[in-house]
């Protein structure tokens, strides 16, 4: 058993062991058969009866292992907000996890966020009895509008421009920064818009 096999099965057995968790979902390339390695996240959705007690007491944590680091975060689903704890654990196995109330699971059900692939890891209470067998399908991103397009190509020979003249003035530092934002360019799915959305 490796690493992150370890910390997944203590992962389990709290969530097993505590009240308030009344399910647990991994996602992610470790809930697909084949799709993962030894360095591969641990990418888990924890439902709770009780969110705030997990969001204003971070202790449980380092009760399923020790911890190097972490940092917490969130996002949103919908108008959903869902704090997220992004973990390393010793031995370098990180684990992101997602905070969710179990009165979303319904909304979830009904929606194809988990569509790339889910495995039901804790389940007390049947919450995921109507989610849907993901269709493992990639999501594809919508395309822009002409207006969006122009911008994004404007916006990549401008960074261009700064990773040239940074180069010239031997200044690395804002190279490196310059090469990323020219990267995000290249690499939007969705589109970004750094010095503010094009009117």
């Amino acid at each position: 058993m490796g690493k992150a096999e370890e910390i997944l099965k203590k992962i389990i057995d709290w969530a097993q062991n505590e009240d308030n968790v009344r399910g647990l979902i991994i996602v992610g390339s470790r809930a697909l058969e084949g799709q993962s390695d030894e360095l591969s996240d641990l990418d888990i959705s924890l439902f709770t009866n009780n969110k705030d007690s997990y969001i204003e007491d971070d202790s449980w944590i380092s009760s399923i292992s020790n911890e190097w680091v972490y940092s917490p975060d969130k996002y949103y689903f919908n108008d959903v907000l869902v704090p997220t704890r992004l973990v390393i654990y010793e031995g370098g196995v990180k684990v992101d996890y997602s905070l969710w109330s179990v009165d979303v699971a319904a909304q979830l059900a009904k929606s194809d966020y988990f569509d790339t692939g889910y495995k039901v890891l804790v389940d007390k209470d049947e919450l995921f009895k109507g989610f849907k067998e993901p269709s493992l399908k990639p999501s594809i991103p919508t395309k822009p509008t002409e207006k969006e397009f122009t911008h994004i190509i404007k916006e990549f020979w401008f960074e261009a421009y700064h990773v040239a003249k940074y180069l010239k003035r031997e200044d690395l530092w804002l190279v490196k920064f310059r090469d990323w934002s020219l990267q995000v360019c290249l690499l939007t799915r969705r589109l970004q818009f750094p010095h503010g959305n094009p009117q």
